[in-house]
């Protein structure tokens, strides 16, 4: 019975398992990254309403910058989502892929109590 190709090299310690925590990593830190701007796009806007008005440089500033955090906060947030659709994908497949070879190696072994 033909092992799955997630299986390859498992016991020498080459499968793809080891190559999982830096996606894990750049996942965590595009969330992490995209909950900061957005809070900081909201500490920004509060501080400039206790602030005030400081002139025309210092209102541009203030309208524009947590705009800007926001939108890279939303993009953050969009780029951790494509990476955790991307990986839920690959879990359904090696899920899937997993469980036809268990399937097989139960067909194997029925057949076996049969002979």
């Amino acid at each position: 019975v033909p092992a799955p190709a997630w299986a390859s090299g498992l016991a020498l310690g080459r499968g793809s398992y080891r190559s999982a925590p830096p996606r894990q990593h750049r996942r965590k830190q595009s969330l992490y990254l995209a909950v900061a701007l957005l809070v900081l796009s909201s500490i920004w806007i509060g501080g400039a309403a206790l602030l005030g008005n400081s002139g025309q440089v210092g209102s541009f500033v203030q309208r524009l910058g947590p705009v800007l955090l926001a939108i890279a906060g939303a993009g953050a947030l969009a780029y951790g989502a494509v990476l955790l659709s991307i990986e839920s994908t690959l879990s359904a497949v090696g899920t899937r892929e997993e469980m036809r070879f268990l399937e097989r190696l139960g067909g194997h072994y029925a057949g076996l109590l049969k002979e």
